[in-house]
């Protein structure tokens, strides 16, 4: 395997095991439980971040472009709204 498929698999890795971990973190009715998960879920996705530096800098990964306003709102909407009222 090269450099740059190692990169993609650990990306995808990070980002499944991270929904993994937030999914579970609102499904657990214990406390102490959910408050381990969130920061495994903060870690996880610092690594994300470091290793999409990485492949961007290398060149194995292009920025997404910016979403408009439009789609902000439904986002903010539909995800970021609800947990807020947890």
């Amino acid at each position: 395997m090269t450099d740059r498929e190692i990169t993609d698999d650990l990306l995808e890795t990070l980002t499944h095991g991270g929904l993994e971990m937030l999914r579970a973190c609102y499904q657990t009715s214990n406390a102490v439980l959910r408050q381990r998960l969130i920061q495994w879920v903060d870690q996880n996705e610092k690594s994300q971040s470091a290793l999409l530096q990485l492949a961007l800098k290398k060149g194995w990964a292009l920025p997404s472009p910016s979403a408009d306003a439009a789609d902000r709102d439904f986002v903010r909407q539909f995800y970021v709204e609800p947990v807020s009222r947890l």
